[in-house]
C-alpha cells in the first residue's frame, strides 16, 4: 500500500485544519505520483502513473513500462469519492497535466496509437466536476503533422526539397503541456 498525509497551509506555511491521509492499494515499484491538485471545493485530487513489468530484447531483462493514468478524488477524511476513468480504448496515452480553472478540473493528455508511444496521435481533453468527479466533457481529437505549416527558408535551396510522404505521421512523443487558460466563451486554450 501506498499513503501520503496531507497537510493544508495558509501562504504563511502555518498549518490550516486537520491533517488526513489517503492509502492506495498500488504496489510503490509500479506506481508514481505525478500530481496532487487541491480542489475549490475542499477535495483532493491525486494523478498518479501506473506502470507494468514488460520483457525487454533479452528474456532475463524486464523494463517498468508506462501503462496508465489512475486519477482519484478523494474528500478531507481521506475518503475516495470517485475514480476518474481515463482509458482510450486502443490508445495508449503518453503524458498528461490535470488543471484546476474556475470550478472544474481539467485534463488534458496525449495519445499514441502504438504501444511504444513513439509519437502522439492525438489529444484527450476531459472537464471534471471537482465536487463529484463526473466527468462534464469528453473530446479526443486526432492530430498529425499536416496539421503543421512548414516555415521555408528564403536562403534554402529549395530545388533539393522534396515532400515527405510520411505528413500523416504523428508527432514527436517528447510534447508536454504547460499551462491551460480559459477562454471568455469557456473554451480551453493548452
Amino acid at each position: 500500500q501506498n499513503s501520503y498525509e496531507i497537510k493544508i497551509m495558509d501562504a504563511a506555511r502555518r498549518p490550516v485544519g486537520k491533517t488526513f491521509s489517503i492509502t492506495t492499494e498500488f504496489d510503490p515499484k509500479n506506481f508514481q505520483v505525478q500530481d496532487f491538485v487541491y480542489t475549490s471545493t475542499g477535495n483532493a485530487v491525486l494523478v498518479g502513473r501506473i506502470y507494468a513489468y514488460e520483457e525487454g530484447k533479452k528474456k532475463k531483462d524486464k523494463n517498468l513500462v508506462f501503462q496508465n493514468y489512475n486519477i482519484r478524488l478523494y474528500d478531507l477524511q481521506g475518503k475516495m469519492i470517485k475514480e476518474i476513468v481515463t482509458d482510450i480504448d486502443g490508445k495508449y496515452l503518453v503524458r498528461g497535466k490535470v488543471k484546476q480553472l474556475k470550478n472544474e478540473l481539467v485534463l488534458a493528455a496525449f495519445y499514441s496509437n502504438e504501444k511504444k508511444k513513439r509519437e502522439i496521435n492525438g489529444m484527450l481533453v476531459q472537464r471534471i466536476d471537482p465536487t463529484t468527479g463526473n466527468v462534464l466533457v469528453s473530446t479526443k481529437m486526432d492530430l498529425n503533422t499536416s496539421l503543421i505549416s512548414q516555415v521555408e527558408d528564403d536562403d534554402a535551396d529549395k530545388s533539393s526539397k522534396k515532400k515527405d510522404d510520411d505528413e500523416d505521421q504523428g508527432l514527436a512523443a517528447n510534447l508536454i503541456f504547460r499551462n491551460f487558460y480559459t477562454t471568455p466563451d469557456n473554451g480551453l486554450v493548452l
